[in-house]
């Protein structure tokens, strides 16, 4: 076995991908009706009441929520491959 698998960083990248991984999967979960996710929850205002009509106002998507499982995902996947391929001088 060649000294670049062995690397430790090629783990280290190697986790951060299955991290960011799992976090998505943990993302898609309120999508497949699975469970309500907190932001879903928190998301919705009831305002108005006994003084005049009243209005439900819910929050829309937030693509930020989704922008660092995918960052750790590839960022991962491509620091592991990068990592395998160099050759040790």
């Amino acid at each position: 076995m060649s000294e670049t698998r062995k690397n430790p960083w090629r783990f280290l990248f190697l986790a951060l991908a299955v991290i960011g991984f799992l976090l998505l999967v943990l993302r898609l979960l309120p999508f497949l009706g699975l469970t309500p996710s907190p932001a879903e929850i928190s998301s919705i205002a009831i305002i108005g009441g006994e003084d005049g009509p009243t209005a439900v106002y819910m929050t829309g998507f937030s693509f930020v929520d989704w922008l660092w499982p995918i960052l750790l995902t590839f960022g991962g996947l491509i620091g592991f491959y990068l990592l395998g391929h160099i050759r040790s001088k």
